[in-house]
């Protein structure tokens, strides 16, 4: 009886230390909270706040503009990933980057503002934390104001055209530009030369004029891609008005 009672005790004190380290313990700041605390073992996912852009302003392509965020996550700044900047045209990314983790969880970031030839867009920022639990936010929706929007009488492109990758070979980000003579339904996509399909970068209706996209080296789930040789696909209105493709090498 005593040795049961012993082995008992033993299967009992394991599980009382797992669920002491998994309680979680709220951090606050301001309005936010999330739960974690050094020494714990992470229960949810950081909060993100975009505070800059609000919303409802005009972006000039070129020009220099502050993102400021602030994440609220004891474990973030002990070890934080670094940080996913998207601009995103209905649910189509049309831009992103990756800029290093703030080391207090206060993002401050002098933008350029790339040359999209959209309308308007959200800004999505999403930050990972030391245990690899994602948050993110997304902006109210603001105007850019692009190359096209600022030329009088500007004529479109003569052809639709998918241009090489910029640069070329590159390591892990590149940026794709293409062309369009007329407003169409895009899908630009990244294969392997095995005919697979690694990411989709544009998947949405475009107008007329010239557009970029960025590669950021990763496949559909955000894994890094491998070094190799892949091909870029531009499809115009599902390809009755075109297919077009370039070569990119990823070197690592």
């Amino acid at each position: 009886m005593n040795g049961s009672a012993s082995a008992d005790r033993r299967r009992i004190l394991p599980l009382a230390l797992l669920a002491a380290l998994c309680a979680p313990v709220a951090a606050r700041g301001g309005d936010l909270s999330a739960v974690s605390a050094v020494g714990t073992l992470d229960s949810r996912s950081p909060v993100v706040a975009i505070e800059a852009p609000a919303g409802g302003e005009v972006l000039a392509a070129a020009a220099v503009e502050t993102l400021r965020w602030r994440v609220v996550e004891d474990l973030y700044a002990a070890g934080g990933r670094p940080v996913r900047l998207e601009l995103r045209d209905d649910a189509a990314v049309v831009w992103a980057d990756s800029v290093a983790a703030p080391v207090d969880g206060a993002g401050l970031l002098a933008w350029t503002v790339p040359d999209l030839q959209i309308p308007r867009a959200r800004l999505v920022i999403t930050v990972a934390d030391a245990c690899g639990l994602v948050g993110a936010d997304t902006s109210a929706v603001f105007a850019l104001q692009n190359s096209l929007t600022d030329v009088q009488g500007a004529k479109p492109p003569a052809r639709d055209l998918l241009a090489p990758n910029v640069p070329n070979p590159f390591n892990p980000r590149t940026t794709l530009r293409y062309e369009l003579t007329a407003e169409a339904t895009v899908e630009l996509a990244v294969f392997d030369l095995s005919g697979r399909r690694v990411a989709t970068l544009v998947a949405a209706r475009r107008p007329a004029g010239r557009h970029e996209a960025v590669w950021l080296g990763c496949d559909e789930a955000g894994r890094p891609a491998p070094s190799g040789v892949y091909l870029a696909r531009l499809l115009v209105d599902g390809s009755r008005r075109g297919l077009h493709a370039v070569r990119m090498t990823l070197i690592k």
